[in-house]
């Protein structure tokens, strides 16, 4: 009986901390704005495209800090910048993620591309979202590396790749 109660409580809790996340959206973004910083994650084709991307490499598992996480690959409208959900029919895949997260066993590793010091979610799009949610600093992840003579930064939005990347020949 207890154990029902306890899976009760942590559905309750997830579900509050989800609906919470969804009401900061707008105000998060406003702010991120007004600090002049992006709002919108990077979309990696985008960005693949941009800069001319061929060459990847495994590097492994890692620790990969949350703040240096600025795109995902197909996801990119469905999070803000700051990884906080924009739609309420995700609610119930994010909950369970938040469930798993705050119990012993934690959540799996999520598989990243790794353009210099930034990082674009392949696999693991709500984990990273939860873990901002716990105020995580980083987060385990198994690591793609892309090579580019073009580096981005955590700021970095599809205006300043456009502007570094002209004149670059393939």
């Amino acid at each position: 009986m207890m154990l029902t109660i306890k899976a009760a409580t942590n559905h309750q809790e997830a579900v509050a901390e989800f609906q919470d996340a969804l009401r900061h959206v707008f105000w998060d973004m406003l702010r991120q704005r007004l600090l002049g910083k992006p709002t919108q994650l990077l979309d990696f084709e985008q960005v693949r495209e941009r800069l001319h991307l061929r060459e990847q490499q495994s590097v492994g598992l890692r620790e990969v800090p949350l703040s240096h996480i600025i795109g995902s690959v197909g996801r990119a409208t469905e999070f803000s910048r700051s990884f906080l959900p924009k739609r309420e029919d995700m609610r119930d895949r994010w909950s369970k993620v938040y469930e798993l997260a705050t119990t012993v066993e934690g959540l799996e590793p999520i598989e990243v591309y790794k353009i210099c010091d930034s990082y674009f979610v392949v696999d693991g799009n709500h984990r990273v979202s939860v873990a901002h949610r716990l105020q995580s600093q980083s987060i385990e992840a198994r690591v793609i590396e892309w090579t580019t003579p073009v580096c981005l930064n955590p700021d970095s939005t599809l205006s300043d790749l456009d502007r570094e990347a002209t004149g670059w020949d393939e």
